[in-house]
C-alpha cells in the first residue's frame, strides 16, 4: 500500500510529489515531507515564505506548530469545533460580517478577530450551509427510512427478540454515524417475556444546534498583514489540491491500482502524475485566456477531434496506410489557438508491403 503526496502552487501547478508509505497518517505524511522541502541543501522554498493551506485531517495542533518550526505561513480550518466557540457570533452577527463574496445565493460572509494563536476569520457561506443542509437532509431521511422499517418489524412481531433489536439498532448507527449521533432510540419491552413491542425515537437539541451552523466555519491563520478577505482568498486555494486529486482519480485513471510489484505501483502513480502536469498546464493557459473549463469539458470537446487510419489495397495488391486528421470545428480551433497549437498534424501516406 502506498499513498502519494502532491503539493501544488496557487495555479493549480504541481510543484512536488512524493510517494510514500501507504501505513502512514496525514499528519505524520507532512512530517515527511517538510522534512523534504525544507531542506537547506535542496529546498523549494529558497527565495520566499511559502504559505501552506490545509484541511481539517491534516492540520493537527504538533502539525501547525512545526510548519511555524520551519518558517511557514499557514492557513487551515480550525481542527476542533471552533464554530461551535463563536456560535452565539455567528447565530446574532453572522448578516452584519464583512461580504467578501457578493454573489447573490453564494454571498460569502466574515469577521477577522485577532486572537493570541493568530488571526482568525469567521466565515459563513450561504452556498456552504444550502449544501451541507442538502446532505443532512438526505442522510436523515435514509436514516429515518431504515429506522421504520425496523420499528415496523417490531411492531409486527417479526422481530421481537431484545438482544436481535439492539443488534439492528447498533447496525443502523454505525451506518449512519453522522446522522445517528442527533437521535435517541428507546424500546419498549414487555413486562414478563422482555420482548421489543415497540420503538420511538426522539430528535435531540444538538441536530438544532447543528443546523444553526450549517455554513459557518473558522480560518486560522499565523499571517499578520491579510485582512479577511485575503486569508479566505489564500485558503480557496485548496480548491486547487481538491481538483487535482480530483483529476487524477478520475479523468486520469489514477485508480484502481491492480498490479502486484511495487516498482509498477509507483510507475502507474509517476505517469498519472506526470500527466496531470500537463492537464494542470493546460487548464493553466486556457485560464489566462478567460476560458475557466475543467478538463473533462475539455476532453469531451476535443474527442470529435479524430486522427485516423484509412488502410487499402490498389489494383497493384500495393497495401497503403494514409493517416488523416479529421476537419477542424470551431471549437476546436479556439483551443488550439489558446494553447499555441498552430499546424494540424499532416496526412502522411506510406505503402507497407504488397500482398
Amino acid at each position: 500500500m502506498v499513498s502519494l503526496a502532491l503539493l501544488v502552487d496557487e495555479n493549480g501547478i504541481p510543484i512536488y510529489s512524493e510517494i510514500l508509505k501507504g501505513n502512514q497518517s496525514e499528519p505524520l505524511t507532512l512530517e515527511v515531507i517538510m522534512e523534504k522541502i525544507s531542506s537547506k541543501d535542496d529546498s523549494l522554498f529558497r527565495n520566499i515564505v511559502p504559505t501552506l493551506v490545509m484541511d481539517r485531517g491534516i492540520a493537527t495542533k504538533a502539525n501547525i506548530e512545526l510548519i511555524e518550526s520551519r518558517g511557514f505561513c499557514y492557513v487551515v480550518i480550525e481542527r476542533s469545533d471552533g464554530n461551535k466557540s463563536y456560535r452565539d457570533e455567528f447565530i446574532k452577527n453572522k448578516d452584519s460580517f464583512e461580504v467578501i463574496k457578493d454573489d447573490d445565493d453564494k454571498k460569502v460572509f466574515a469577521k477577522l478577530i485577532d486572537t493570541d494563536k493568530g488571526l482568525k476569520v469567521l466565515t459563513f457561506s450561504r452556498a456552504k450551509a444550502y449544501k451541507e443542509a442538502s446532505i443532512d437532509r438526505q442522510r436523515i431521511k435514509r436514516f429515518l427510512l431504515e429506522f421504520n422499517k425496523i420499528a415496523h418489524r417490531v411492531e409486527s412481531s417479526i422481530l421481537r427478540d431484545n438482544s436481535k433489536v439492539n443488534i439492528a439498532i447498533g447496525k443502523l448507527i454505525s451506518k449512519y454515524p453522522s446522522v445517528a449521533k442527533y437521535y435517541e432510540i428507546s424500546t419498549t419491552l414487555e413486562p414478563v417475556k422482555s420482548k421489543v413491542i415497540s420503538l420511538t425515537i426522539k430528535e435531540k437539541e444538538s441536530l438544532k444546534e447543528r443546523s444553526d451552523l450549517y455554513g459557518c466555519y473558522v480560518i486560522l491563520t499565523n499571517h499578520k498583514d491579510l485582512d479577511a478577505r485575503g486569508i479566505w482568498d489564500v485558503y480557496m486555494t485548496l480548491t486547487k489540491v481538491e481538483n487535482a486529486f480530483k483529476s487524477l482519480k478520475s479523468d486520469l485513471g489514477i485508480r484502481p491500482i491492480h498490479h502486484q510489484k511495487t516498482d509498477r505501483v509507483i510507475a502507474h502513480l509517476f505517469v498519472s502524475v506526470l500527466a496531470y502536469h500537463l492537464l494542470a498546464a493546460i487548464e493553466f493557459e486556457l485560464g489566462k485566456k478567460g476560458d475557466r473549463r475543467k478538463w473533462s469539458t475539455i476532453k469531451e470537446l476535443l474527442l470529435t477531434h479524430q486522427r485516423s487510419t484509412l488502410i487499402f489495397t490498389d489494383d497493384k495488391e500495393n497495401v497503403h496506410h494514409i493517416r488523416i486528421s479529421s476537419s477542424l470545428e470551431p471549437e476546436h480551433r479556439s483551443i488550439y489557438e489558446v494553447l499555441g497549437i498552430k499546424d494540424k498534424l499532416k496526412r502522411i501516406h506510406k505503402i507497407i508491403g504488397t500482398l
